[in-house]
């Protein structure tokens, strides 16, 4: 079973330049000639897909990041093409073509199919009302012994009545996730969304002190799902250590240069610190706050906006306003924040938004008078 690509869009004088075989794990209903009742399949299928490719001189150093430096990782390096910011992922030759499910959690491209996948198997395994709903048989064996499961082709197996919707669609997913794919010189790059430098305020040894570290932004920028990383108290684009300053100043801590960070080309950089850093502050409260978190009308509407909001740079501009009513129902006897230090925070982000705000609207008058 083998499926061409589609789908993909391409950059102005990009073409088609270097074709993979995936073998992608998938699970769909079908009917295998062996039972009289449509059941769950897992196997693989064959996706050709074609990666773009470019020229190493067309991709332009950014910046190059070490985003856990007091453990000795490796430094993560950045290049720009056609406005589109990436980060190598790994050569040719290593780059995955497929994966043993509820094996060893695989990388980028696998690394959303497999969660699924498992579930999808877990859900069939252990429920007893569905037991024995998983085909082939060796599979379910292999997963009650917390086994690796090595997976049959598809095309190797006599079925009957196959959801073909169901395949598409986890075949047009994963086509989607390769088209975040690049390759150049041998080596595989991925689009990124352009990290961050984070702040955040800790007291230690009676004293504040602001650790400034390089934060990767998902796809969707900053999270606040509970396995994933507490959003930073602020951030800032990379070559921003003026603003990173500022904050400082206002939140009455030393400021220290970050280490770990080399920008070689600034003008290559986007992001907005001061808006980004109040959706930061914001996340934070939902991210610290989802269990005990009290009550409060300003309160449900900071979570609706971050949990609605496509990512970290759409939101509603009074979000800013928000953060300072957060500050006031946390004075008045309701909590909102864990310690002083987010406090503190959250008050010299609301402080540099407010500075924005008029300089914003300064600026907007000249220039209607002019």
């Amino acid at each position: 079973m083998r499926h061409s690509p589609d789908g993909v869009i391409l950059c102005a004088g990009e073409s088609y330049a270097m074709m993979i075989d995936f073998k992608l794990p998938v699970a769909f209903a079908a009917r295998p000639d062996d039972r009289k009742a449509v059941t769950t399949v897992v196997g693989t299928v064959v996706v050709d897909v074609d990666l773009r490719e470019c020229e190493p001189g067309e991709l332009a150093d950014v910046a190059e990041l070490a985003f856990d430096i007091a453990k000795g990782k490796r430094w993560t390096k950045f290049v720009h093409r056609h406005d589109v910011l990436y980060s190598p992922l790994a050569t040719v030759e290593s780059l995955p073509r497929t994966f043993a499910p509820c094996g060893p959690k695989p990388g980028f491209p696998f690394d959303r199919v497999e969660p699924r996948l498992r579930r999808t198997i877990d859900d069939r395994v252990y429920q007893a009302r569905r037991r024995g709903s998983l085909y082939p048989p060796a599979s379910a064996r292999s997963r009650r012994f917390y086994e690796p499961l090595i997976l049959r082709p598809v095309e190797q197996m006599n079925l009957n009545e196959v959801d073909e919707q169901t395949l598409a669609r986890q075949i047009a997913d994963f086509r989607h996730r390769c088209s975040r794919l690049l390759v150049s010189g041998g080596m595989v790059y991925l689009s990124v969304s352009e990290p961050v430098l984070g702040v955040d305020l800790v007291e230690k040894d009676g004293q504040a002190k602001a650790y400034v570290r390089p934060v990767w932004r998902k796809t969707r920028g900053l999270g606040t799902a509970k396995n994933g990383a507490i959003p930073p108290h602020a951030v800032f684009r990379l070559d921003d250590l003026e603003g990173i300053r500022r904050f400082c100043d206002l939140a009455g801590v030393p400021f220290r240069p970050p280490k770990g960070v080399r920008v070689w080309d600034p003008a290559r950089l986007s992001i907005d610190s001061e808006q980004l850093t109040v959706f930061s502050a914001a996340a934070r409260i939902v991210r610290k706050a989802q269990d005990w978190i009290g009550k409060h009308q300003v309160i449900d509407e900071i979570f609706d906006i971050v949990e609605r909001s496509e990512d970290d740079t759409d939101y509603p501009p009074h979000l800013g306003d928000l953060l300072v009513d957060a500050l006031e129902v946390h004075r008045s006897g309701t909590r909102v924040f864990s310690n002083e230090m987010d406090v503190v925070a959250t008050q010299g982000v609301t402080e540099l938004w407010d500075a924005r705000s008029i300089s914003v609207g300064i600026s907007e008058t000249l220039t209607t008078n002019r």
